[in-house]
């Protein structure tokens, strides 16, 4: 059995002592490798992005409101991280009503009216909230109009 060790063990020395040569091929294959999994990282993060929770940050609008109404307030991540989760889930919720309303309506693009219909349908009835977001958007509508003409 000593001798079956000897040479199992001589032949692991020789193996280990023999330069390693990697054909142009194998190292094509590493590089391609390597490059797949960067791929898969970046495809990752963009699935990632799609969902609501890591979509677009609204931290610096809201941020700047804040400051704007009260300079003498900070915020906490984690209440900039609940802000920032309603303004998203708001956003999404109007962005498909107004998908909805685009195809309802068998139009290819979606229009201020259609926007401003899914707002009046998804915020709350009489809220001074609401009133406040239809009257904010059309009066950027017309300024961008204004602006557009000249």
């Amino acid at each position: 059995m000593n001798k079956k060790k000897q040479l199992h063990s001589s032949v692991e020395e020789e193996e280990t002592k023999k330069p390693k040569t990697n054909s142009k091929e194998e190292e094509e294959e590493e590089v391609e490798g390597v490059e797949a999994q960067k791929r898969d990282k970046k495809a990752k993060g963009k699935k990632q992005a799609e969902g609501i929770d890591s979509g677009k940050e609204f931290d610096t609008p809201i941020f700047r409101l804040l400051k704007s109404q009260h300079p003498n307030i900070g915020i906490t991540q984690k209440a900039m991280k609940m802000c920032n989760d309603i303004v998203s889930f708001q956003f999404h919720q109007i962005l498909n009503e107004s998908k909805s309303l685009t195809d309802f309506n068998c139009k290819q693009t979606l229009g201020y009216r259609e926007v401003d219909a899914a707002t009046k349908l998804t915020l709350p009835v009489g809220s001074s909230f609401r009133e406040q977001c239809v009257k904010g958007g059309r009066s950027a509508i017309e300024n961008y109009s204004v602006t557009d003409k000249q």
